[in-house]
């Protein structure tokens, strides 16, 4: 897997490739491109209505807080209605956030998911919260397993002794379709250039975009 990381000068660094395919293997999955925004980023979630959602699920999109961001969402996802509370009234996000977007090549675009870092520790105390209150650790079901991904602390040497283990937090997936490519030569920099698209308040909602492109085609 190619991983971008903050790097000491801004912006991003990519990391080694961990992903190889091992002897035998003839046909290697898609590589999947790791864009993590290189300072936090702060956030706000809000509740708000769509058609597409599971039955006994509250869809919410995920806002850039920053002063004069632009308003429209960077993310829109879905979680279990009381999930979805939950998460709202945590504090989780009362600070900002690392944003990653794991990203990967699919019918000549790319398609991706995007999700705030939150500290392990932080997620663990949210789980013991609702374990006392009678609940079963509820983001388990939302959440995906986060192997061992870690963040470098600030203002400290990169080093094990200083990595912060971290949860992927899903926000929602991000799309570019093969027609709206800037560096069809290059995956990275393209991965790189749609994160800092949606961050920048250029994103579309993907059925819209598909539609411009139909009729762009006319």
């Amino acid at each position: 897997m190619t991983g971008w990381t903050p790097s000491d000068e801004g912006g991003w660094r990519p990391d080694g490739d961990d992903d190889e395919p091992e002897d035998g293997d003839e046909t290697p999955g898609p590589v999947e491109i790791r864009v993590v925004t290189p300072t936090p980023i702060p956030l706000r979630l809000e509740p708000v209505e769509r058609d597409e959602v599971r039955e006994g699920e509250r869809a919410f999109a995920t806002y850039v807080a920053a002063e004069g961001a632009p308003t429209r969402p960077i993310a829109v996802n879905s979680l279990p209605a009381e999930l979805l509370e939950s998460l709202l009234a945590s504090g989780i996000f009362d600070r900002p956030r690392h944003l990653m977007a794991t990203v990967h090549e699919e019918d000549g675009g790319l398609r991706g998911l995007l999700a705030a870092l939150v500290p392990a520790e932080e997620v663990e105390r949210w789980a013991r919260r609702h374990e006392e209150e009678g609940d079963s650790e509820p983001w388990r079901a939302s959440v995906p397993e986060a192997p061992s991904f870690e963040l470098d602390a600030p203002d400290e040497e990169h080093d094990e002794e200083h990595a912060i283990p971290v949860v992927p937090i899903p926000l929602g997936m991000i799309v570019r379709f093969a027609e709206n490519r800037r560096h069809p030569d290059d995956v990275v920099q393209e991965a790189a250039d749609l994160v800092a698209s949606v961050l920048g308040g250029y994103g579309t909602d993907a059925k819209e975009k598909k539609i411009d492109n139909l009729l762009d085609e006319l």
